[in-house]
């Protein structure tokens, strides 16, 4: 079978630019990476206690999000493979074994490229992900990586910044496209039945591009979200593909309004020139004069978000808003500001602390922290 385009997505891509503290980042990670095990453990730890005492909007923000858990961090479960649609259950006719496959193969590669290459590599790497499929978060084995901190350090996020953003998404979910979401989580897999690792169906549906779907997958969903089982068997001929089809787009597209709405004014919370994806680049400011008009509550914004159906009549009516009132728009943007400069402090915090573990020594290399 071959997925239709049915929604060429309309997010951008987001050009590439020299940076020009490219250098200087460069140093500062080969200094980071000169750092013992030790070393780099305890300038990760001195720079989360450090930024605490930054006194900024943004650090208000994270610790008021931090503050409402309803659990300890490592309390949540680790990320884990995406599920299988097994072929036994759902075309049991054309059962055909799932086997994973290498991620680092050509054929994966060159899907994932395909599949990826509309979305905007995000600045923020992430060790939390918001599963709209459990409404619970996940965390990467990563998640306290002194590495992945102090890279996201160099690029303005505070420690637990990635934390606080994934528990706003969550606090943004409603659960009104829990069960279509949690059938779109399922991992995409080929017609040989070999699963291809790092992405879903959901990532395959919102790409745009005609991709192979089997059977065992587009049943799957029609099997778990509409308890049809009568309508389509395997094989699915080709006469009743574009049906077949049309009924998941039917499912996906309410789907990936709701997720992909409350992906974007999550990612703006805390972070001024956010990496948006899904077609939501031009609602950046929209989104600050958002939060800002919901004096940056996610649980006022929960109640602003609109059903899937109402999203396009919801982004028009606030566009609309933030023309017409200047001071809205205003507040947007200079929270987005805000946010941007405040993020440069970020950064300037931590190339000062790598200097008092990393001081010049007579052979200009770098030396331990004085203790």
């Amino acid at each position: 079978m071959i997925l239709p385009v049915l929604l060429a997505c309309a997010q951008s891509q987001v050009p590439s630019q020299a940076d020009p503290r490219s250098v200087e980042d460069e140093a500062a990670l080969s200094a980071f990476e000169s750092l013992s095990p030790a070393d780099r453990k305890d300038l990760a730890d001195y720079f989360h206690l450090e930024a605490k005492h930054l006194g900024s909007f943004q650090l208000s923000l994270v610790a008021f999000v931090l503050n409402g858990q309803d659990r300890d961090p490592a309390a949540w479960p680790e990320e884990q493979a995406a599920p299988v649609f097994d072929s036994k259950e759902h075309t049991p006719e054309n059962d055909i074994p799932r086997h994973p496959l290498e991620a680092g193969s050509p054929s994966v590669q060159e899907l994932s490229r395909l599949i990826f290459k509309k979305v905007p590599a995000p600045r923020l790497d992430s060790a939390w992900r918001y599963d709209y499929s459990s409404r619970e978060l996940r965390r990467t084995k990563a998640w306290k990586d002194p590495e992945r901190v102090f890279r996201n350090g160099l690029r303005g996020f505070l420690p637990d910044l990635d934390l606080a953003e994934a528990l706003v998404e969550r606090a943004l979910d409603d659960g009104a496209e829990q069960k279509a979401l949690a059938a779109f989580a399922h991992a995409y897999t080929d017609r040989e039945g070999g699963v291809v690792p790092g992405i879903t169906l959901y990532d395959a549906w919102a790409c745009g591009a005609e991709i192979e779907m089997p059977d065992v997958d587009a049943l799957g969903i029609v099997h778990t979200v509409l308890g049809d089982w009568k309508t389509w068997r395997a094989p699915v001929p080709a006469s009743k593909h574009e049906a077949l089809y049309d009924r998941i787009g039917e499912l996906f597209v309410p789907a990936q309004r709701h997720r992909g709405l409350r992906h974007a004014i999550a990612s703006c919370y805390l972070a001024g020139s956010a990496v948006l994806r899904d077609g939501y680049t031009d609602q950046l400011d929209n989104f600050h004069a958002l939060w800002e008009d919901c004096r940056s509550t996610p649980a006022e914004m929960a109640k602003r978000l609109p059903p899937a159906a109402k999203r396009s009549e919801f982004l028009a009516a606030w566009t609309a808003t933030c023309h017409a009132k200047g001071a809205v728009w205003q507040a947007g943007l200079a929270r987005h500001r805000t946010l941007d400069r405040e993020g440069e402090s970020v950064r300037t915090l931590l190339l000062r602390l790598l200097g008092e573990f990393t001081p010049p020594s007579a052979g200009g290399k770098p030396g331990g922290k004085d203790r």
